[in-house]
């Protein structure tokens, strides 16, 4: 029987290697500076970190995607790709807090102030949920839905799917993927009990 502990550091150890584009097929274990510290080995204060990361906004991610109508899993591996769970987290081209929104796409959303409130877990979360959802709507597919939250909606109405850009077409599998391995662990954590 697995734990949720170790499957929770497997899942996590997941999103580090996805987070810098890889998958843990492309990557011997041994050759990730987090592998020990996520199989319980070892006690990095990165890994530190992110398991303090994780834990803290994991119920908050679960309840909002509720709340927002989407499957908690795939909020979950959404946030692990985009931040890593780090809600001060700032991407090189602007895009803030856990689900790294844009502020203009936070002010479409109506989030007030976004450059302060999208750093704020809930309301972070809460604003790109609320942007997830409205993709699905609009492309009523979730590879779609997920090309749209990365490179925008009007780059996957002009190329009338995934947009050829290297970053959305790695990131929607990546997204993808690690949503089956926390459905998994969902589905596991439930038998479990």
């Amino acid at each position: 029987m697995f734990s949720l502990a170790h499957i929770t550091r497997n899942l996590l150890l997941a999103a580090l290697v996805a987070a810098h584009g890889l998958s843990l097929a492309q990557v011997p274990p041994k050759k990730l500076p987090t592998y020990d510290c996520l199989r319980g080995n070892s006690r990095s204060a990165h890994c530190e970190q992110l398991l303090r990361n994780y834990w803290q906004h994991e119920p908050a991610i679960r309840a909002i995607a509720v709340h927002y109508g989407l499957e908690p899993a795939l909020l979950m591996a959404l946030v692990a790709i985009e931040s890593q769970f780090n809600s001060r987290a700032r991407s090189p081209a602007g895009a803030l807090g856990l689900t790294q929104v844009m502020p203009d796409t936070a002010r479409g959303e109506g989030l007030q102030d976004p450059k302060v409130n999208l750093y704020q877990p809930e309301l972070g979360l809460a604003t790109g949920a609320a942007y997830l959802r409205k993709m699905w709507f609009e492309f009523r597919d979730w590879e779609l839905a997920l090309a749209a939250y990365n490179a925008g909606p009007g780059a996957v109405r002009k190329h009338k799917g995934i947009p050829p850009y290297r970053e959305t077409q790695a990131y929607v599998p990546m997204v993808l993927a690690l949503y089956r391995e926390f459905a998994w662990a969902d589905a596991m954590a439930r038998a479990s009990k």
